[in-house]
Order: C-alpha cells, then sequence, then structure tokens
C-alpha cells in the first residue's frame, strides 16, 4: 500500500517533511541524484530524506559517508517505506545508519 498521493512530487514531499519535523522552510535543500533515488540534504545535514521506487543500501552509504566526512551529529533520516524492496533490505539499510551514529530514534519512515 502506498500512502503518498500520486500526484506529489519529491519537493512537496519535501516541504511537508520539513514542515513536520520543524524545520523553517528557507533553510537550505540540496537533492543529489542517485539513480533510482533521491536523496535530499536538508539544514546542512540535520535532515536527509530518501524518497524513490528502488531505495537500497548502497544510496544510503552516501549518506554515511557525509555523516563521517562532516562529523554531523543528531542527523535525523526519512525514507519513503514504499522505496525499499524488502524488510531485510530496510533492516540492513537502519543497522548501518545507526552503526554511523544515526540514533534509531532518528530513522523515520513514510
Amino acid at each position: 500500500m502506498n500512502n503518498i498521493k500520486s500526484d506529489s512530487g519529491d519537493f512537496d514531499l519535501v516541504y511537508e517533511i520539513m514542515l513536520k519535523q520543524g524545520l523553517d522552510l528557507s533553510l537550505p535543500v540540496e537533492k543529489l541524484g542517485v539513480e533510482g533515488t533521491s536523496i535530499f540534504k536538508i539544514a546542512f545535514g540535520s535532515l536527509f530524506i530518501v524518497l524513490g521506487q528502488d531505495i537500497r543500501s548502497s544510496d544510503v552509504n552516501i549518506i554515511t559517508g557525509m555523516i563521517e566526512r562532516e562529523c554531523l551529529e543528531d542527523v535525523v533520516i526519512v525514507l519513503q517505506d514504499t522505496g525499499i524492496k524488502n524488510d531485510s533490505e530496510k533492516l540492513n539499510i537502519i543497522e548501518d545508519l545507526n552503526a554511523h551514529g544515526v540514533q534509531y530514534d532518528n530513522i523515520l519512515s513514510i
């Protein structure tokens, strides 16, 4: 079941999530293109949003690399649940993010 309206664009979702996270819409939003997946770095890395229909652990490695290179702390990650192939892949993604310092409570799904 897809809980995202079919006519919603990526930026519609990004701004809705920013509002729900209490972030100002004037904060910088950087889109990182990966084949089949869109990764948005928001507010200098305090929030990452991963959207797409084929989200893989390798896509999330881009985020974990940024966390390490930029020494980011208290990062929140939002994943499009319907874009992850199966529960095993989702668990691998969550564990990889946690291994790189992202708290379980800060890994969210839409």
